[in-house]
Order: structure tokens, then C-alpha cells, then sequence
């Protein structure tokens, strides 16, 4: 009894002092923190307007319902665009030239948005969009896509689309419909 007691009292000390100790690691942790990389562009970012988001969202709607120039005005001259293929396109006659030509090889095309946020680089004053979402379409050898995509959007000053740059990748196998709000993303299945 008095070593099963004595075992309890150490545990609830180690334990004690475990816990007093970890605010203080946090304070370490919260003051400026050396990371192993360096940002290139920015690592400064807070959350920005949600009118840009609202924006993309509608460019987004307006390519899923192929009304391409339906917001044609939401883009700047002289945008830019980069796609995971490689493939660069600007000045706004070229890009709606180019997503038109695209746009028509897809059948029954849907998009599924997953999260999406506003952001503003501080030290840069550059507004953003970061996107993460799905598009799924019937290709020209009559097949499914599910595609998963990334997108940044970079607003200019006068609030309309100047750059985006678009990633994606081929959905998993048997992944046709992923559960986003119920994925264990501790599931060593795989490994």
C-alpha cells in the first residue's frame, strides 16, 4: 500500500511539473521563432476582405455554369494566370480566348468548394484568396474527373483579379466522394 502510494504521489509530481513547465515552453515558442525556411514572398499574412473571396467564389459559379463573361469585370487587363500544366496565359482577351476553348471540353463540370479564405500580406499590403476545392467533369474519352484543387488569387488595388495560380491533383483512387468533415487524419492504413 505504501509503495502503490508513494508510486501515485511521484506521478502526480512528475506530472505537476510537466505542466508548470509547459506555459513557459509556449512563451519560448509564441516570441519570434526561428523557422527552418524562409518565406520568399511573405509569412506575414492576417485574415482580409471577404469581398474578395466572394469575388473568386462568383468566378468560380460563372466557369461551373459556363458564363464566362458574366463577371468578366471582376479581372484586371493585364491578369495573369498559371496552371499546373505549365501553361501561363495573360492579359484578360487571351485568358477568356483560352478558358473558353477549355471550358467547352468539359461535360457535366461541377465544382465543389472545401474552405476558402481572405488574406492580407502585411508587410507586402497585397490581398489574397486561398481556395481549396474540387472540380469533377466528364472528359472527352467519356470518363469521370475528380480533380482536387488549390488556387491562390492576388487582388490588385483596385480590387480586381491580377494573378492566379492553380494546383491540383488526381483524386484518389477510391476516394470518389471524401468526407471532409469526418476524415481521420490519423488512419495509418496506408503506411
Amino acid at each position: 500500500m505504501k509503495k502503490c502510494l508513494s508510486l501515485v504521489v511521484v506521478f502526480v509530481l512528475v506530472i505537476g511539473v510537466s505542466f508548470a513547465q509547459g506555459p513557459e515552453r509556449m512563451k519560448k515558442i509564441t516570441k519570434k521563432m526561428e523557422m527552418p525556411y524562409e518565406a520568399e514572398y511573405s509569412s506575414k499574412f492576417k485574415l482580409g476582405d471577404d469581398r474578395h473571396s466572394f469575388k473568386v467564389l462568383e468566378v468560380w459559379k460563372d466557369y461551373e455554369e459556363n458564363m464566362l463573361e458574366r463577371n468578366v469585370e471582376y479581372f484586371a487587363d493585364d491578369v495573369t494566370m498559371e496552371f499546373p500544366d505549365g501553361t501561363r496565359v495573360s492579359g484578360l482577351e487571351k485568358l477568356m480566348q483560352v478558358t473558353k476553348q477549355h471550358r467547352e471540353t468539359l461535360d457535366n463540370y461541377q465544382s465543389k468548394i472545401i474552405s476558402y479564405v481572405s488574406l492580407k500580406s502585411v508587410d507586402k499590403d497585397e490581398d489574397w484568396v486561398a481556395i481549396w476545392g474540387e472540380d469533377s467533369f466528364i472528359n472527352s474519352d467519356g470518363e469521370k474527373v475528380i480533380s482536387p484543387i488549390h488556387e491562390v488569387w492576388r487582388i490588385n488595388k483596385d480590387g480586381k483579379i491580377a494573378f492566379m495560380k492553380q494546383y491540383h491533383a488526381m483524386a484518389i483512387p477510391d476516394e470518389e466522394d471524401p468526407d471532409y468533415e469526418n476524415m481521420d487524419r490519423n488512419d495509418d492504413d496506408d503506411w
